[in-house]
């Protein structure tokens, strides 16, 4: 509200508040007084200085009003803005100021005195001489263009703030003054028809754009100076162009501009080992460019011109990008030879390019070969060590650094760290973290925090970590993914998903919005818990996040449905994602084959294999993983020859399960040849092997490999045992059994419910029910397990045990009341012995069972397809063609029993007529 309203109001109001409304009308006037006055007064200096400016000049000829000391409110003149009594801003461009008298480069001068000058348009004018080389300390816009000023370039050496300068068509000659208008920010800058000398001024140029707003810069005014290259430069001056060119071959550089620095490069006559060495270091910069480096290095050495050490650490540069070692080993091989490897750069640049391709021996001898070591290359050195696994020689190198009094750096002890945290070394984690705290001159940074709640994130301690998470004043994104990696390491899935709510609740700052490796750690922690409860919230949050189709969280979701025995969402999930990889199909692959699905895991292997992925050792022990299931010997045959074709015949996955194939199909002989054939067989490939030879029957061979599993150093674990266990009771070998269950039991196994069963079996099958009873009572399965029972009351047929086999029979039942199965076998029982009535009633009871019972499935392989039919079976598509080949049978079978009778009686007719 203004002063004026404030009065109005005031007469409204009571008169006890008169003298209120008069101060407001006093200050009102005041303030009035003082704001006309201010648009029209400038201050005396000013108006001096303007006075010096016009001093001779025919005012009226230049349309300039009010100019001149006859009137002191210089504010109101022409082309004079004021701000608070100060002159700010000058306009008079065209206005012929040279004809009328002003006096040039004297009179520009006096115009320098105006202390709050900010703007300044001479344009069009056509003044003379010199331009004056101080002053206009406020200066930011300057254009002078389109006048006859001569001299040196003015570059405003006292003017911190000018960002508009503008010479274009004067006389000023000479060089550009870089380094005054380096000085300040300068964003425009025309200086074209003058007399400058060409190269000077277009190096002039390319350096300001280069090193006064490298960031700022713009390739279109590079290629603008380049085109202004082209045009100025001379076959009669290449050293001059040369340097120019280098100027902007750097400028070129900075924008990543390669296509047009090549191109210069090309062009520039006698193109120097700079102008080389400056397009190297902007090819080697990215990886898609590292081809072109080294052609461009090829054609420096043809050119005769020596490498310098920049040459050497950019070949070097492309090489680690490319992973090309035999191109790394040339570069190191012309190091030594030009003597390079004393230089600070060169050995430096060695370690980087080992540590990229994968040659830690060779970085660390370039290492132990440095004459003096910085801690660039310390760090270097550790980082690769670190990288390869070589944990204990990167500490050992540490401690070396410290002893040489070189203080390690936030870098050098976060890679440290993260080697502790690899190696899963908790202890040596703990004493690099207390050195940390105790070194005063150490200020941990993000980095560093974040490593150590890595390190003990990865190596387990989730308490400490939570501790080392708490103090950081502000966690960045990685510190929360770090801390819900963490917790899904461990299964914690309750706290992954607290730690992934309070990061929701902090999301306000745009850094720690939660991304894909965000809600991957989550979700994949959130496998552990019910897909309703965690799995399914997160799924929507990743659709709310845009990340539906993001194969990284896509494949976490995939894990969490199989996890929760929920494959149809995972279907519907993998159906939905449009880019597949190889990562997502093997999920599919070894999700169904876990969950027993193996006609879909094969139907998905094959569906990966068609749409032209390349199979992993993964993906194929799934599905051969399925085929032994599925008891598919043909088609593990098939997978067998995949293996051999991929190259996984010596990857000890994929030859486990093919051992383990063969074993459950029945084909010893192929599974023992697989076994022998793989160098250092590990726990499960023995188990295989000797499963299989036990569950079918050569307990003699089982027994032979156990006793070579033990002296080749390998502990047995609990499926050891099982398979021991199972060819005992396969042969029935009594003694052998109790022997190893009681070796099972001093190894420090505790019995499973397999282990029982074989051994409830063992007993069974050698009359000894007293004591399978026995020990089924003293094991933890006897109340929640009725298999155990059904196998008790199926040994108490063989031998006509009624009272355990009924009592068998209750156990069971009372568990699971409506197993037909356990039904069937009481009444095989009964009827064993002669109790008839007793098998009519189950009989009966099991038919009011059957009605509900599911219909079981088989499989029947042909043509390598495995088709799947069900009892009463009406809806498979080749339904009519079984009907019509079982009724062809059916008719042939009538056909050979109907001519067997003729036979039958023909042969009796001659033997009686005999």
């Amino acid at each position: 509200m203004s002063l004026l309203s404030h009065f109005c109001l005031c007469l409204q109001r009571k008169a006890g508040s008169c003298c209120r409304c008069i101060r407001f009308l006093l200050v009102f006037v005041f303030v009035l007084h003082i704001h006309g006055g201010h648009s029209q007064m400038c201050d005396p200096a000013d108006l001096a200085a303007l006075l010096a400016f016009s001093d001779g000049l025919d005012t009226k000829a230049a349309g300039m009003v009010g100019w001149g000391p006859g009137d002191a409110a210089c504010c109101s003149w022409t082309g004079v803005s004021c701000d608070l009594g100060r002159v700010v801003a000058l306009d008079l461009s065209n206005r012929s100021l040279s004809r009328n008298s002003l006096r040039g480069g004297e009179a520009v001068a006096r115009l320098g005195r105006l202390p709050s000058l900010r703007r300044l348009d001479l344009s069009a004018n056509g003044l003379a001489g010199a331009f004056p080389a101080g002053g206009f300390p406020a200066i930011e816009v300057v254009n002078v263009s389109s006048n006859g000023f001569t001299g040196p370039h003015p570059a405003f050496p006292g003017a911190p703030n000018l960002t508009v300068l503008d010479i274009t068509g004067n006389a000023f000659s000479g060089g550009i003054n870089v380094t005054a208008l380096c000085a300040s920010p300068v964003k425009v800058l025309r200086f074209s028809a003058n007399a400058f000398s060409g190269d000077e001024a277009l190096a002039a140029a390319a350096l300001l754009l280069r090193s006064c707003s490298p960031r700022r810069a713009v390739l279109r005014r590079a290629r603008a100076v380049h085109a202004l290259l082209v045009v100025s430069s001379t076959p009669s001056s290449p050293t001059p162009t040369t340097f120019v060119a280098n100027q902007l071959l750097s400028l070129y550089a900075r924008l990543s501009a390669v296509t047009d620095a090549l191109a210069l490069l090309r062009s520039t006559p006698r193109p120097s080992v700079v102008s080389y060495n400056t397009v190297l270091s902007a090819l080697c910069r990215a990886p898609r460019h590292a081809p072109e480096g080294l052609r461009l290095f090829r054609r420096l050495h043809a050119s005769g011109l020596r490498p310098t050490a920049p040459s050497l650490c950019a070949l070097l540069r492309a090489a680690g990008e490319l992973r090309d070692r035999r191109a790394g080993a040339a570069a190191h091989s012309q190091a030594a030879t030009l003597g390079f490897l004393a230089s600070d750069i060169v050995p430096t640049a060695l370690l980087q390019m080992y540590s990229q391709c994968g040659a830690p021996r060779d970085a660390n001898q370039v290492f132990d070969e440095m004459a003096t070591r910085d801690g660039v290359a310390w760090n270097c050195v550790m980082h690769c060590n670190v990288r390869y696994g070589y944990l204990d020689r990167a500490l050992g190198q540490f401690c070396r650094m410290v002893r040489c009094g070189l203080p390690p750096t936030e870098s050098t002890l976060s890679s440290v760290l993260s080697g502790c945290g690899r190696a899963g070394d908790c202890r040596r984690g703990r004493a690099l973290h207390g050195w940390v705290v105790k070194l005063d001159e150490l200020d941990p940074d993000m980095p560093l925090q974040n490593a150590l709640l890595d390190m003990y994130s990865s190596c387990g301690d989730l308490d400490t970590a939570l501790r080392v998470f708490e103090r950081i004043e502000t966690p960045d994104l990685v510190s929360w993914n770090t801390l819900i990696a963490g917790f899904s390491g461990v299964g914690d899935g309750c706290s992954a998903m607290h730690a992934f709510v309070q990061l929701k609740a902090v999301q306000f700052d745009e850094r720690v919005v939660p991304d894909e490796y965000t809600l991957a750690a989550v979700v994949s922690a959130s496998a552990t818990l019910p897909a309703m409860f965690g799995g399914k919230p997160l799924h929507a949050e990743v659709i709310k996040a845009g990340l539906e189709n993001s194969v990284f969280v896509g494949n976490t979701l995939l894990n969490m449905y199989f996890t929760n025995d929920d494959p149809h969402s995972a279907r519907i999930l993998f159906d939905s994602i449009t880019q597949k990889d190889v990562i997502m199909w093997t999920e599919m692959v070894a999700g169904h084959s876990s969950l027993g699905e193996g006609e879909l895991a094969l139907r998905y292997f094959f569906s990966m294999l068609q749409e032209g992925y390349k199979v992993d050792s993964f993906s194929l022990s799934s599905a051969l993983n399925s085929t032994a299931e599925l008891a598919g010997l043909k088609q593990g045959e098939m997978l067998h020859a995949q293996v051999v074709k991929s190259g996984y015949e010596g990857n000890i996955c994929a030859s486990g399960s093919l051992v383990d194939m063969y074993a459950k199909n029945g084909a010893l002989p192929g599974a023992y040849l697989v076994f022998c054939n793989i160098q250092r067989p590990d726990l499960k490939c023995w188990n295989s092997i000797i499963g299989g030879y036990g569950n079918h029957g050569n307990s003699e061979m089982a027994f032979k490999l156990f006793g070579e599993m033990i002296r080749d150093g390998l502990q047995p674990d609990h499926v050891t045992y099982i398979s021991i266990l199972s060819a005992c009771s396969h042969c029935g070998l009594v003694d052998k059994g109790k022997f190893y269950w009681f070796c099972m039991m001093t190894d420090g196994i505790v019995p499973g419910f397999k282990h029982y069963t074989s051994m409830v079996s063992l007993l069974g099958r050698a009359d000894l029910l007293d004591e399978a009873v026995d020990l089924m009572m003293k094991s933890p399965f006897a109340k929640k397990c009725p298999e155990l029972w059904r196998i008790l009351l199926s040994s108490c047929i063989t031998f006509r045990n009624l009272s355990i086999g009924v009592h068998a029979a209750e156990q069971a039942l009372e568990q699971d009341p409506d197993d037909i199965s356990t039904h069937i076998l009481l009444s095989n029982l009964y009827a064993s012995l002669g109790k008839w009535d007793f098998v009519a009633e189950i009989r009966k009871r099991m038919r009011g069972l059957m009605a509900d019972k599911e219909p079981g499935l088989s499989w029947v392989e042909m043509k390598n397809v495995v088709h799947v039919f069900s009892a009463d079976d009406e809806c498979h598509s080749q339904i009519d063609d079984c009907h019509s080949e079982l009724l062809r049978l059916k008719g042939n079978m009538e056909l050979l029993d109907t001519c067997e009778n003729e036979f039958m009686s023909i042969y009796l007719f001659l033997n009686f007529v005999s």
